[in-house]
């Protein structure tokens, strides 16, 4: 029963919580049943060991000693245990969110008729969200929920007087607003990678409806209203790739990140980052620098992290661009002062490749070398870019060879390539590009402009800058 779904919970568990889901377990409120109490021990006790220990005949024969294999039952102790555990996780989920807790004290005091009991549950409930630290969509629905609740009761307890449409409407009015922006913006992000339009109804009239309202310019200085300017500016800058919306979502990102949990923040921030990766691959480079400062300050308040550990991804695009803007300094220590904040499978391969780059940048080519060529590097992006490393080290050495050898190859692995979206055009044009320097009379001026002008007017190319720069 290793591959259960109640195994695969229970390996999530901390020792603390399966303490406390062992009080759940005995307890009579929640179960029973001695069957299940005697699973759960014997899970407990076994908690973090290796498949053979959970073989179904062994787990069956701890609870019933003296029974026959009977599969059927072993199942259905099982189902009981995975009720139990669920309904677990769900008391913890409402323990960790203060307002939800109060929420359903509120509703059950109104369903009771206890009207002053709710009116005291509701405002605690109330004081709770306007504590949260944050304005993002989950603080906007739980005040259209507080308003619901409070409209209930209202309608129960009186017939006249001012009621609270205006507040449950806004509330609800912006909850809706954020969520589908800030999911128009996820389907933008997973269009790219899959070449898949998605059709977002109503994102027509949320957009229409902003733009002609004064609810932007309103909520300017508002942090109520920050989550829709945000994600507003995010999708414009997707979407129709405006500079305008763009500095604003900058602007926007720098004042006001404390104001979203830290994977929502993160998402903003790589949007952000994102937008900057599509210009500087398009040949603008004073987006190096917007790329950086984005970076750098996700990475100080933390908020380009995730659950403490920081992405390879993020590790590497990092010390490209500080490399490409010649922070070396700043790049030696940042390879060793975020290393561990790297997860351990990634840790050394990441850091060897930008390591790697670095001698590349100061022109060690050989110890650039002996690393790209003993790293494995697993993924598609940093392969690509480990390939591109050793692309243009084996043109200045003038293995050309070599060179040849490794284009072909390259070429192979990204035909081989799905849904890497338009990094493959990037790496594509590298190829040929540099196919075409290696055929080119450096000494024919008129066929070297000819070849200068025709990647300057290609849009997307890894390395444009090089190419140019090895031309004239």
């Amino acid at each position: 029963m290793y591959n259960s779904q109640l195994l695969k919970i229970l390996k999530t568990f901390s020792r603390i919580e399966m303490k406390e889901l062992g009080k759940y377990v005995q307890s009579p409120c929640f179960n029973q049943k001695e069957d299940v109490i005697k699973l759960f021990d014997f899970l407990s006790k076994h908690h973090g060991s290796t498949p053979s220990v959970f073989e179904r005949e062994g787990v069956f024969q701890s609870i019933f000693p003296e029974k026959k294999y009977d599969d059927g039952l072993l199942r259905l102790v099982t189902h009981n245990l995975l009720k139990i555990t669920k309904s677990y996780l769900v008391q913890k989920e409402l323990e960790n969110s203060t307002t939800d807790f109060q929420l359903y004290l509120a509703k059950a005091m109104r369903k009771r008729g206890f009207d002053d009991n709710f009116e005291k549950e509701i405002s605690i409930a109330n004081d709770f969200n306007s504590q949260n630290p944050y304005r993002n969509a989950d603080f906007h629905f739980k005040n259209y929920q507080i308003e619901m609740e409070n409209l209930e009761h209202i309608t129960l307890t009186r017939r006249k007087g001012d009621m609270p449409f205006q507040e449950l409407f806004s509330a609800l009015a912006s909850f809706f607003i954020i969520e589908t922006l800030r999911n128009s913006c996820l389907a933008l992000s997973y269009q790219t990678i899959a070449k898949r339009n998605y059709d977002v109804p109503l994102l027509d009239d949320v957009l229409n409806w902003l733009e002609k309202s004064d609810f932007l310019s309103k909520n300017a200085s508002n942090t109520e209203g920050v989550a829709v300017a945000i994600y507003f500016n995010t999708y414009h800058a997707l979407k129709v790739n405006s500079t305008v919306h763009f500095d604003e979502l900058k602007r926007l990102i720098y004042q006001n990140w404390f104001l979203f949990p830290e994977s929502e923040c993160r998402f903003i921030y790589l949007q952000a980052i994102n937008f900057c990766i599509k210009r500087i691959n398009s040949g603008e480079n004073q987006y190096l620098l917007e790329f950086f400062e984005l970076t750098r300050s996700g990475l100080e308040n933390k908020r380009l992290f995730e659950n403490g550990i920081l992405s390879k991804f993020t590790y590497n695009n990092a010390i490209t661009v500080a490399l490409r803007l010649e922070k070396y300094d700043w790049v030696k220590q940042f390879l060793d002062e975020y290393k561990p904040f790297l997860h351990p499978k990634d840790r050394e391969t990441a850091y060897s490749f930008n390591l790697a780059n670095y001698y590349y940048r100061k022109k060690d080519y050989s110890n650039a070398l002996k690393l790209l060529q003993l790293a494995d590097f697993g993924d598609v992006p940093t392969n690509l870019s480990a390939r591109s490393t050793q692309i243009r080290i084996y043109y200045e050495i003038n293995e050309i060879e070599v060179l040849s050898s490794l284009l072909d190859s390259s070429q192979t692995y990204l035909l081989r390539q799905k849904e890497i979206g338009y990094l493959k055009d990037n790496y594509m044009n590298l190829i040929k590009f540099m196919r075409k320097i290696l055929r080119l009379d450096m000494k024919d001026k008129t066929e070297r402009e000819k070849l200068l002008k025709e990647i300057n007017e290609t849009k997307n190319i890894v390395e444009k800058d090089w190419l140019i720069e090895k031309l004239q």
